[in-house]
């Protein structure tokens, strides 16, 4: 049995780590429940377990793209807890650290689960919020063969949105753009590569509108993605903003 990798100044080679991922996922599937209904309510009432289920496809690899959903990073177990948890949450990231399939993961459970929801991404260009929309598809097309998939909801997918009738849920795709989003209402957004948008102080000002409800216990969600820069960006990510900040017609 291969020992838990202690994180000192040891660089594991890509071998120990496939094989402690392998583990720490077999693991859990050897305690997995035999009753596909009770998989399917422990799926919907916890994020982090249905996770264990998720492909993600990388590019870089070119013989084998397709790759379980990390479950051994710890640290992705906290980000989907903040998930859970906060209505604005700032992340930076890197290529390697799986954030972005973390939070699109968390929105094709949202919409797959939950009646309802309308959860959107907005990134600098349609095609780059597509691609997010189609990693959904992805997802909820290529969970593993464990998973009770007959049990799921009917999904529709078409380019930049994806539909779930039964449930009323939906995931959009748009491009930046303050006054695209004012039109819309929001269960969750996700701003992608927020640092490099030209227009990322309106946006987020923008966003925040489209997920109050002053009727609603809970109101929407909106989380910032995106590799380190100078910006607006760093300044949500460090608490910096200013007080004439203004957003969802008040000061931040």
């Amino acid at each position: 049995m291969l020992a838990k990798p202690e994180f000192n100044n040891r660089i594991f080679t890509p071998a120990e780590v496939r094989a402690y991922a392998h583990e720490y996922r077999e693991k859990f599937f050897a305690r997995l429940p035999k009753d596909p209904e009770v998989i399917l309510q422990n799926s919907r009432i916890d994020p982090w377990f249905f996770f264990h289920f998720v492909k993600t496809k990388d590019q870089a690899d070119l013989l084998n793209p397709v790759k379980p959903y990390p479950v051994h990073k710890r640290y992705l177990k906290l980000v989907t807890r903040l998930l859970e948890q906060e209505q604005y949450l700032g992340f930076p990231k890197s290529r390697r650290m799986v954030m972005s399939w973390t939070v699109i993961a968390f929105f094709a459970h949202d919409i797959i689960f939950h009646h309802g929801r309308s959860n959107a991404v907005a990134s600098r260009k349609e095609d780059a919020a597509h691609e997010l929309v189609s990693r959904a598809d992805f997802i909820l097309s290529n969970l593993d063969e464990r998973f009770p998939k007959a049990l799921l909801p009917h999904f529709e997918s078409f380019k930049g949105k994806i539909l779930v009738p039964e449930l009323g849920s939906e995931f959009h795709g748009y491009p930046q753009g303050a006054n695209q989003l004012r039109q819309y209402g929001f269960s969750r957004l996700l701003l992608d590569e927020m640092a490099f948008m030209e227009q990322a102080k309106d946006l987020f000002g923008a966003s925040v509108p489209t997920l109050d409800s002053p009727e609603a216990e809970q109101s929407g969600q909106v989380i910032c993605l995106s590799s380190p820069a100078q910006g607006f960006f760093k300044q949500i990510c460090f608490d910096q903003l200013d007080d004439t900040f203004q957003m969802a017609g008040r000061t931040a």
